[in-house]
């Protein structure tokens, strides 16, 4: 039960960063590993729970994180 808290406090620790970000990049770079950890605690809650509904939600986050990212960094690139 100890790893929920690691994840929380890992949680905190790059939101603070998408907060505090001296850039636009460090903020983009840091949306990836906090979509990365709640990708990972869903996933922990439908192996705890054994039903299969969350795993795809999970999925369709990483999907939309990853092209979100790709079309943010495309609209920074193009200015």
């Amino acid at each position: 039960m100890v790893y929920i808290y690691v994840i929380l406090l890992s949680m905190v620790i790059v939101s603070l960063r998408i907060v505090k970000g001296p850039t636009f990049a460090d903020r983009l770079v840091a949306m990836g590993p906090l979509t990365l950890i709640l990708v990972f605690l869903m996933c922990l809650n439908s192996l705890q729970t054994g039903t299969s509904f969350y795993l795809g939600i999970a999925l369709l986050l990483a999907l939309l994180s990853f092209v979100g990212t790709l079309a943010i960094a495309k609209g920074v690139n193009e200015r």
